[in-house]
């Protein structure tokens, strides 16, 4: 489990370029709920407060970690995108990011996972969430794909 986590953390490190500098870091994971941070400091607007974009990449960096854990775990292998997301902003965040994303249905990795076996690819739908202070400051819903094969590039 911590060689996941740790092999997840080197690929945002390593691959992700962005999330690298945002400095995101892999907190946890309990195989249906990953925690992500990353410092505030590292992630400002103008205003002094969480920067949207970083709210939004955080969501979806954490969706992707959670996803390849499964995938992992389940020994598999397969290529993750998001589909698409819809964020809302509640409030000014100002302290650090700290994320929980989990399914949005109860039993939805194992039919990703299940759907992935049979027919090679999966969707899920993944709900995150950011508090500020113990109150709710983003609430991000995304879908995500899943197939064994590399997706092909158009020339």
């Amino acid at each position: 489990m911590q060689t996941t986590l740790d092999e997840i953390q080197r690929i945002i490190d390593e691959q992700i370029g962005p999330a690298a500098q945002m400095q995101f870091r892999v907190a946890r994971c309990d195989g249906e709920s990953l925690h992500m941070r990353a410092p505030l400091a590292a992630n400002l607007n103008h205003h002094g407060s969480g920067f949207g974009g970083s709210l939004y990449s955080i969501c979806a960096v954490a969706g992707w970690a959670l996803l390849l854990y499964a995938l992992r775990e389940a020994g598999l292998d397969g290529w993750i995108v998001i589909r698409e997301a819809r964020v809302r902003y509640l409030r000014p965040l100002r302290e650090d990011l700290q994320v929980r994303i989990a399914p949005a249905q109860a039993d939805g990795l194992a039919a990703a996972l299940a759907d992935l076996r049979s027919r090679g690819a999966a969707r899920v739908s993944l709900r995150a969430s950011i508090a500020d202070r113990g109150r709710a400051a983003l609430a991000f819903e995304g879908e995500f794909s899943i197939k064994t094969t590399a997706p092909a590039v158009d020339a």
